[in-house]
């Protein structure tokens, strides 16, 4: 914005119209202040804890896509929208990247939450970010599956089928963690 102004007028015609947007942001958070909230446990949750995986990984092993299926009537629709925006909002926050929420075409009542992190490491410090305060929104959200049903939760890594060499065959290292050379593998 300052260049455009600079550019079409002067440096000082751009320095001050900044320097007064500047004082009216602060005349305006004075007189309309942000909401406070007082009573939110910002404390870590220290409930998650990482889980078994079949396929061996090393820390930087990724990127990782995590999948949520979530299984939700028609009447509650609305309700699960707006509890899932909230959870965006949660999961972005904690460095979740690309949190979509897909509906599935041939089952109406499937809904599937995806994310990506680049690593497995970021995966599992990610979800230790999680506070108190979180507690509540996920609980919103398995109360509205049917008939209470636990959500289905798929962690995935990410693999190029072009980025293995072709000499022979990948072992589970090597498919872990695609910069290992197989051809240097003694």
């Amino acid at each position: 914005m300052s260049g455009y102004v600079a550019s079409h007028h002067s440096i000082p015609v751009a320095l001050f119209a900044s320097a007064a947007l500047m004082a009216m942001t602060s005349l305006l958070g004075l007189i309309r202040p942000l909401q406070q909230i007082e009573n939110v446990d910002l404390a870590p949750l220290n409930h998650w804890s990482e889980p078994d995986i079949a396929v061996p990984l090393e820390p930087r092993s990724g990127p990782v896509v995590i999948t949520v299926e979530h299984r939700i009537a028609e009447k509650d629709i609305m309700a699960f929208l707006h509890v899932m925006n909230e959870r965006r909002r949660i999961c972005r926050r904690d460095g979740f990247l690309r949190w979509t929420l897909l509906r599935d075409l041939g089952d109406p009542q499937l809904w599937i939450e995806r994310f990506h992190v680049p690593t497995w490491l970021d995966y599992v410090r990610d979800a230790q970010r999680r506070t108190k305060a979180d507690v509540s929104i996920f609980e919103q959200v398995e109360k509205l599956h049917i008939d209470g049903a636990p959500a289905v939760v798929r962690r995935m890594v990410e693999r190029q089928p072009g980025s293995m060499p072709t000499a022979q065959p990948p072992g589970g290292r090597e498919l872990a963690d695609p910069l290992t050379d197989v051809t240097r593998a003694s």
